[in-house]
């Protein structure tokens, strides 16, 4: 782990639609200040074909940092990883309201020309996609 990762913690789950997954959480990033700068829920997914496609992406998170936390518009919250077919991995952060998820997608496609980047946006002003994850982590 690297000084990025302080206050993160780790829990495996299994999902009913996605198998075992790992999730990374920012375990202090749900302030007041927070939840109240960054409404809008973003989401990074990558598809892999099988497990040997977490080295292709292991420059995604970086990547995004740089995009989203370098420039103060978002917070990096969570890291998912299906652990079992169908694999995957899913980024998500918190984003200012008036966040471009269009030039962010296609920059963050420019970087990483290999992959098969899907993203989302959704308003989620108390964080609560977050906070269940939280929650799961913390209870199982």
């Amino acid at each position: 782990m690297n000084s990025e990762d302080d206050g993160w913690i780790v829990a495996q789950a299994r999902h009913p639609l996605h198998g075992d997954i790992v999730v990374r959480l920012n375990d202090g990033a749900d302030t007041v200040e927070s939840i109240a700068a960054f409404p809008m829920r973003l989401g990074v997914a990558v598809p892999l074909a099988d497990p040997s496609g977490f080295v292709l992406i292991d420059p995604l998170e970086q990547q995004i940092r740089e995009l989203v936390e370098a420039p103060g518009v978002g917070m990096l919250v969570a890291v998912i990883s299906g652990a079992t077919a169908p694999f995957f991995r899913e980024v998500i952060c918190y984003v200012r309201a008036s966040f471009d998820v269009g030039n962010f997608r296609d920059a963050l496609s420019r970087r990483l020309p290999h992959l098969e980047i899907q993203t989302y946006t959704e308003r989620d002003l108390e964080w609560d996609a977050f906070r269940s994850l939280k929650n799961s982590g913390s209870s199982g």
